[in-house]
Order: structure tokens, then sequence, then C-alpha cells
């Protein structure tokens, strides 16, 4: 699958997140749409009807996008209902800013395997590691900005980032580098 820009089913989304809104939290993505499937939904997710879909997203116009994860069903519209609890139904259903972008779409058997390869870790980032790759240039196309922390963690940065000749690095750069290494060593020390 190549990336692709998907629109929301705000209904749907609304009626799922309702259904499983027992089960499901707040800034757990990859979980909520685990649960939602597995637990209401799992004869859909069996044969395809819904797979979980793994991307970025933005909820504001012209911002950053985070990485994320929904569920997508068979017309390739986007169910998120992580979208809805961060919100609420009334201020999600106003919201004509969101934005999805698809870099995967999995079915159980996929899922299943990805998450095994990823030792049970659900944002499943060493198995679709090189989809995710084209997401930069097509962000630059599309000038979309990622937020940082998630260049950081998903998009494959060095621990230390380095430029060749350090004698025409400006202020600036400088200040980023800086910025960003010591955004590396934060992460690393709460891990």
């Amino acid at each position: 699958m190549s990336i692709k820009e998907l629109p929301i089913n705000k209904a749907k989304s609304i009626e799922f997140f309702r259904k499983s809104k027992d089960l499901i939290q707040k800034d757990t993505c990859y979980a909520n749409s685990r649960i939602v499937l597995t637990e209401f939904y799992p004869d859909e997710f069996q044969n395809g009807t819904y797979r979980i879909g793994y991307g970025y997203y933005t909820s504001i116009k012209n911002g950053g996008f985070v990485r994320h994860c929904f569920i997508v069903d068979d017309k390739n519209e986007v169910i998120d209902v992580t979208a809805v609890y961060l919100d609420s139904e009334e201020l999600f259903l106003q919201n004509e800013h969101l934005t999805y972008v698809c870099f995967a779409q999995l079915n159980t058997e996929q899922y299943a395997y990805a998450f095994i390869e990823n030792d049970c870790h659900e944002d499943l980032k060493k198995p679709l590691q090189n989809k995710e790759r084209e997401i930069p240039e097509y962000f630059d196309k599309k000038n979309y900005h990622v937020m940082l922390r998630d260049v950081i963690n998903y998009l494959n940065f060095e621990p230390e980032i380095k430029y060749d000749n350090p004698e025409t690095w400006t202020q600036e750069i400088k200040d980023n580098i800086e910025l960003i290494n010591q955004m590396i060593r934060d992460e690393s020390s709460q891990k």
C-alpha cells in the first residue's frame, strides 16, 4: 500500500466510541484501535471489513501531524475513537481540519505477526519501519509538518545528529541540533 490521505467517517467514529468508551483511554490510540476491533468487531476484523491503520493525523489547520493509529473500513474511511475521546462528540463533529495520512493497513493476521515481531508493543515501530520511511518525502511534497517528537521516535533519526561541515553552521542550526540532542537524551533517560 502506498501512502494515502483518507477521509474521516465521523458518524461511525462516534458510533464506535459510544460502544467502546468504557474500555478505551486517552492517549492510547494503538490500544484503543485494537480493543475496539477485537472486543466489538472481531468478525469484521477477521474478514477484512475493518483494518488497523497506522499513519499520522492532525486536528488543527496547518498543524503538525502526530503518529496515530485508527480503524480503516472497507470504503477506506477512517474511524477514530481516540479523536472523539480527546475532544468531545460535539467538538469532534465541528472540527473541519481532521486530516489522516495512512501508510499501513493491517488485517488480523498481519497485525498479529507484526505485534509479535515488535515484542508485543502496539506501536509496531520495527515491522512498519520500511513503510514509514516514505513519510518525510510525502510530507515535503504536501508541505506538511511532523511533530518533532515523532520525527525522533519513528522516522529513524540517529541519537546524535551531526552535519558534515560544522564551519558552515549558522547559530540557528547549532541551536536546533542541541535542542534535538537534548530531547533525545531526555527521552532516553526516561526509559
